[in-house]
């Protein structure tokens, strides 16, 4: 049935920031420039391991924004059309994240016990890894991941926001054909990115669901996110029309699902580790169970 002719088609609100929370970001921006110069000249070690934690999180989320708008590409999806643009604006971090991952360069022999060649000299373990944990890789590999991903967000999120502006449906036949392959090339790239800057920390320890495990708090790290942005963006009165009760609680199903996963992949984890009980693999949670 087609709409009546009388009908006005709902269009989102432009939310604008008020002055006051502009200041508070910028609060904190200073006070975040002040501590990490601070914190470099008392306790660097300390300080890019901050930073590091920082930079992963808030990278993430700004691909699982990216995944999630692929995902929904990829399926076709129809009822999430109205948020998928939430989605899409968390992938605004990811140029930020560049310039961030450049910094993490300069600091990375503050934290990479693998990139102290006097540690490399008597360890047989981390000699027998050097081909993949050195300097050259690590630079080429982190470069190519975050390079590529700042590709797929410039390709599918410029044909959406044409979309918008022209209404031309070949850009969504063109737009599920990039999101097939972003997935692909993200589910292999940020697993070895996952790898080479949070699991390399401990570079005796591995896991062969580390990468799943990382993007399993990704995901439902975003998917809050995009919950909060539109609950938020709904209150404020600038998705009405465009965004009801159904479309809240397929993002509160899709969040409870990602939640189980989560615990899921990580007491899997933890349960391969405890009964198998190698040495090189338990240190992992022997660290963190006795104040390591």
């Amino acid at each position: 049935m087609s709409a009546p002719q009388n009908a006005v088609q709902a269009q989102p609100g432009k939310y604008i920031p008020s002055s006051a929370i502009k200041t508070l970001y910028s609060v904190g921006i200073l006070i975040g420039f002040l501590a990490f110069g601070a914190g470099l000249m008392k306790d660097p070690q300390r300080i890019w391991f901050s930073f590091l934690v920082s930079f992963f999180y808030f990278l993430c989320l700004g691909l699982g924004g990216l995944f999630f708008a692929s995902l929904q590409h990829m399926t076709n999806a129809g009822w999430s059309v109205n948020i998928r643009r939430i989605s899409e604006s968390l992938a605004a971090f990811l140029p930020v994240g560049a310039i961030m991952a450049i910094v993490l360069l300069f600091g990375a022999k503050n934290i990479y016990i693998w990139l102290d060649p006097k540690e490399m000299a008597h360890d047989a373990v981390l000699m027998a890894k050097h081909a993949y944990l050195n300097w050259e890789f690590f630079v080429v590999r982190t470069v190519i991941f975050i390079g590529l991903w700042l590709i797929f967000s410039k390709l599918i999120i410029g044909n959406s926001i044409k979309q918008d502006q022209t209404g031309d449906e070949k850009l969504t036949v063109r737009n599920a054909a990039l999101s097939v392959a972003f997935v692909l090339i993200f589910s292999l790239s940020f697993s070895l990115f996952s790898v080479d800057t949070m699991m390399s920390l401990e570079p005796h320890w591995y896991s062969t669901i580390f990468g799943i495990y990382c993007f399993s708090g990704l995901f439902q790290s975003s998917l809050a996110l995009i919950t909060i942005i539109t609950v938020f963006l709904v209150n404020k009165g600038l998705l009405r029309g465009l965004v009801n009760e159904s479309h809240l609680h397929d993002l509160g199903k899709f969040m409870m699902a990602f939640t189980v996963f989560y615990a899921y992949i990580a007491f899997s984890q933890f349960m391969l580790i405890w009964y198998a009980n190698i040495p090189e693999e338990t240190e992992y949670y022997l660290m963190r169970s006795q104040n390591g």
